[in-house]
């Protein structure tokens, strides 16, 4: 048996199914491992070794309730620095500018719609 499992090659769905995790994240988890067989665009086959082995370097999520006060204040400030930084470079966008550029499409596809019956009336005639 332990041949059997030293052997045993799974893609990412069938990882997903087992774990219970949702493929994108298997997926992420899977990346530093090279595929071991199948086919390198549409079916990557991996060793069940490989993963165990990849998935035992990771290390596991804390729970910020879980951290000491000074880890914690740790944490917080490296994701007000990280958020800052993206927002810096461009990375993240303010709501409110989402907003604005969403509403002026928006508005621009309304304004379409709402004279298209007008226009086919006068155009094609129809009433």
């Amino acid at each position: 048996m332990d041949r059997e499992l030293k052997n045993l090659h799974l893609n990412i769905s069938q990882l997903a199914a087992l774990s219970g995790a949702h493929r994108q994240t298997v997926a992420a988890r899977v990346k530093n491992i090279s595929p071991a067989g199948g086919h390198e665009s549409n079916l990557k086959l991996y060793r069940l070794t490989d993963i165990l082995a990849e998935l035992m370097k990771a290390p596991l999520p804390v729970d910020n309730e879980e951290m000491d006060p000074h880890a914690r204040k740790a944490w917080y400030q490296s994701e007000r620095d990280r958020l800052k930084f993206e927002q810096e470079t461009g990375q993240l966008v303010p709501v409110s500018d989402v907003r604005r550029s969403f509403s002026v499409v928006v508005k621009a596809i309304v304004q379409v719609l709402e004279t298209w019956p007008d226009r086919l009336e006068r155009d094609r005639g129809w009433t």
